[in-house]
């Protein structure tokens, strides 16, 4: 799938890139291995621990596996499922970052929206899609139609979580992809987590939860955060229902 994977150390951060001019997929820092080098992946690690208890989480997109390792450390007994596109990354997720192992885990290779409409899929608590190639994200995760698979495989009280890299949801496909999802759950929230105003990461999470911005913001003092970053994101979360998008 990618032609070119590098794995580099700089320093005591560990970090996975596809393509030489592609942006960073995954890092992790060797020193703190518990502590997510990237702000969105910090407050998604925020985001597993508001959850009182998972039983059952996917993550389409395994990249260096931030996500499952922090699935994993907060709730022990979760099961993990991961798909990922190329089973090259994979194996490097696994050897060299934090995946965990496919005892600890059971993956998948492929198409992750494919997946979620096979028998192979479960009924899950979380499911995290982070499926970005060299440069942008993988096109097909933004189809409309998604939120109907993913929803198929949510919990009545799950919740599903975007990275997204935008400056806002105003335009285009990401616009309509938004406006989808405000009209499929009860609760659309936006959690940038960059430098405002500008192209950055942001966690866009949906959910049957009423008041799910309500029920965040009030979770996530409880999260092991450093203060700052559990102020901001407090400050920053909304709920993008009744938002002119």
């Amino acid at each position: 799938m990618h032609d070119w994977i590098e794995v580099i150390e700089d320093g005591r951060v560990r970090q996975m890139r596809f393509g030489k001019r592609g942006g960073w997929q995954g890092a992790v820092d060797l020193a703190r291995p518990d502590r997510p080098v990237f702000p969105y992946q910090r407050a998604f690690r925020g985001l597993v621990q508001t959850r009182p208890q998972l039983s059952s989480f996917l993550s389409i997109g395994v990249g260096a596996g931030t996500s499952l390792y922090h699935v994993r450390k907060a709730h022990p007994n979760c099961q993990l499922h991961g798909v990922e596109i190329d089973e090259t990354v994979l194996g490097l997720a696994i050897e060299y970052f934090q995946a965990p192992t496919h005892k600890e885990a059971d993956y998948w290779v492929g198409d992750g929206f494919a997946f979620v409409r096979s028998e192979m899929a479960e009924i899950y608590d979380l499911i995290f899609v982070d499926a970005y190639l060299k440069t942008r994200i993988y096109q097909p995760a933004l189809a409309t139609e998604v939120w109907d698979w993913l929803r198929a495989v949510l919990q009545p009280s799950g919740i599903i979580v975007y990275n997204i890299i935008a400056s806002h949801y105003r335009a285009g496909q990401l616009r309509a992809f938004v406006r989808a999802g405000a009209e499929r759950f009860a609760s659309i929230v936006d959690l940038p987590v960059g430098v405002p105003w500008t192209s950055q990461n942001r966690l866009l999470i949906a959910s049957d939860k009423l008041n799910l911005a309500g029920e965040l913001k009030e979770a996530l003092l409880c999260t092991d955060a450093a203060f700052v970053e559990r102020s901001l994101w407090r400050a920053r979360l909304r709920d993008l229902r009744g938002a002119v998008l």
